[in-house]
């Protein structure tokens, strides 16, 4: 639990200062523009995936009081992935002034959709 703990937060504590220096360092106009907005999708992606990866998993392991397995880690990881992804599309999406209510609804329920399709699985 701690190694997973610590691996998280050092990702998370790395996208920050990610996050931040491309914020405050990089012109997304000049001639760092592709670097600036690739850094700051990659470091939005990971770090709301390893936000919410603490979230789901050690929010749970607080909750429940019992110390979760390797599994329910990888369940937890799977979830954050799938909420930072919800959340880079619709941040893309608004950022291309292509977000509406409609499409709004079909990037969360495709993304939902994908979260069914792996609870619904059996694992041999």
């Amino acid at each position: 639990m701690w190694k997973n703990l610590l691996l998280t937060l050092i990702i998370l504590v790395l996208c920050v200062f990610i996050l931040y220096v491309t914020i405050f360092q990089l012109d997304p106009m000049g001639e760092q523009q592709y670097v600036a907005f690739l850094a700051l999708g990659t470091s939005g992606l990971f770090g709301i995936w390893s936000f919410f990866t603490l979230i789901f998993f050690f929010g749970a392991e607080l909750i429940t009081g019992y110390k979760l397995g390797n599994r329910s880690f990888l369940i937890a990881v799977r979830r954050g992935f799938l909420v930072s992804g919800l959340s880079v599309s619709l941040i893309t999406l608004q950022f291309l002034n292509l977000l509406g209510w409609p499409e709004a609804v079909l990037v969360a329920l495709f993304f939902s959709l994908m979260e069914w399709i792996f609870l619904t699985g059996k694992y041999y």
